[in-house]
């Protein structure tokens, strides 16, 4: 996981123009960006409800893993049961109802709004430019 969250941070501060040392967590607020940890864990979520709308093998052993976790409240390590309970996520309501999840984080704060004027703007794109300085600058590591 960390592994892909230095590959979403490098591929985003790449493709604006900031430095590989630059903070990304706010650029990624800025664009709405959805971390890679919650995009897992939605897909996760969804795949889970998706194998308990049709009868396949698929079906069988996730109620099999299900049951085995109601009795004993163990979920088997590496298992799709195991990674849902750990993304906080309740088997049996997603078995009943599609997950539904918001896409935007609402904890912004000045900066992040600030960072999404910046970015927005259309003199960004030159490396020069007042935009441009003030983003690296509130992303500069210190």
């Amino acid at each position: 996981m960390g592994d892909l969250r230095s590959a979403q941070g490098s591929i985003v501060k790449r493709g604006l123009g900031l430095s590989k040392r630059s903070h990304y967590h706010r650029v990624l607020q800025a664009y709405n960006i959805t971390p890679i940890e919650e995009v897992i864990a939605e897909n996760a979520a969804r795949l889970y409800h998706n194998i308990f709308q049709c009868d396949t093998p698929a079906k069988e052993f996730q109620c099999l893993l299900l049951s085995s976790y109601a009795l004993t409240g163990i979920a088997e390590s590496g298992t799709l049961l195991d990674r849902v309970i750990k993304a906080g996520h309740n088997p049996l309501n997603l078995i009943i109802s599609k997950p539904k999840f918001s896409r935007y984080n609402t904890n912004e704060d000045g900066l992040v709004d600030s960072l999404r004027q910046l970015l927005y703007h259309e003199n960004y794109q030159k490396p020069g430019s007042q935009e441009h300085i003030l983003a690296t600058l509130l992303t500069k590591s210190f």
